[in-house]
């Protein structure tokens, strides 16, 4: 997702909420993309969200009060957090993706009604929901508590009009 952002030449912030278990992950994963391009990831790229989309939202505001035009793409948690995120834009009269362009997570068949198809990351709900049934009627036949498996499955960026390169902005 921020390798995508990069891509296109989009300087990225990151929304997360540091109560998720793939916090670190998720900020690790954009660190690396990051580290094989010449901007520079320090502790400003991350924005703290807490653990509500009205934090995410207030967060948002706050961050783009005074903006200037540096940072012209947001990475958000989810795609809920990004739809704030959007709504805070909008309320300071900048505009997605013209000004700021904005990746979710999740791919919430929702999104299809709203004005900006917001791009975002697809994740395999039915196979991870298909494992996860699997692991537990294994652990319920074996008679066993059972141990931490950690399976990884593929996402897929989807890429619609919430994103644009900073050519394309104003």
């Amino acid at each position: 997702m921020s390798r995508y952002q990069l891509r296109i030449g989009v300087c990225d912030l990151v929304l997360p909420f540091e109560t998720d278990p793939s916090f670190r992950e998720r900020i690790e994963g954009v660190h690396h993309a990051f580290s094989r391009s010449p901007l520079v990831f320090g502790d400003d790229t991350v924005v703290h969200t807490g653990d509500s989309l009205e934090e995410g939202y207030e967060r948002s505001l706050d961050y783009f009060a005074d903006w200037n035009g540096e940072v012209t793409g947001v990475t958000c948690y989810n795609d809920l957090v990004a739809l704030e995120v959007m709504k805070g834009l909008r309320e300071r009269s900048l505009s997605v993706p013209d000004d700021v362009s904005i990746i979710g997570f999740d791919d919430l068949k929702l999104l299809d009604y709203f004005p900006i198809l917001l791009t975002t990351i697809q994740v395999p709900k039915y196979e991870m929901g298909r494992r996860a049934t699997k692991l537990l009627l294994d652990q319920i036949d074996s008679g066993t508590d059972g141990s931490a498996e950690q399976i990884e499955l593929n996402a897929e960026l989807v890429v619609r009009s919430s994103t644009a390169p900073p050519s394309e902005k104003r």
